[in-house]
């Protein structure tokens, strides 16, 4: 039985790119690097940049060695108390922004970005009460 969700594990084109894009957008630095991955302790859940696999390792794990596109229909979901800083932070780092900060349906305010490898980002911010 499936008891949680833990670990989000993205392989990467360039590690040290895409390290210090997730360290300025997370605030914080990564709990474990090395020369080949770097992990982010992100409360109960981590997230782990890896450099891409190996044609070995590829062949070891049975992934398919070559990428087509990056996260093709998975968003990473990261929540923010600050959606505007969040917003122009992602625009500092550039960030390719793919809809402004707006409200939702469902009580939030989001916007959509891809990360340097492409995986798609959603940053949202509760909507106070109050608010429209």
């Amino acid at each position: 039985m499936v008891t949680g969700f833990s670990h989000v594990f993205l392989l990467v084109s360039r590690l040290g790119r895409t390290v210090h894009f997730y360290r300025e957008l997370l605030g914080r630095p990564p709990a474990s690097e090395d020369a080949r991955h770097a992990r982010f302790e992100l409360g109960p859940i981590s997230l782990t940049v890896h450099e891409d696999l190996t044609p070995a390792e590829a062949s070891a794990w049975k992934v398919d060695p070559i990428p087509e596109r990056r996260g093709w229909g998975v968003y990473l979901t990261f929540p923010t108390d600050d959606l505007e800083e969040a917003y122009n932070t992602m625009k500092e780092l550039g960030a390719e922004i793919l809809t402004p900060p707006m409200a939702t349906p469902w009580g939030t305010r989001m916007f959509t970005a891809k990360d340097p490898d492409g995986y798609l980002l959603e940053l949202c911010q509760r909507e106070s009460k109050g608010e429209s």
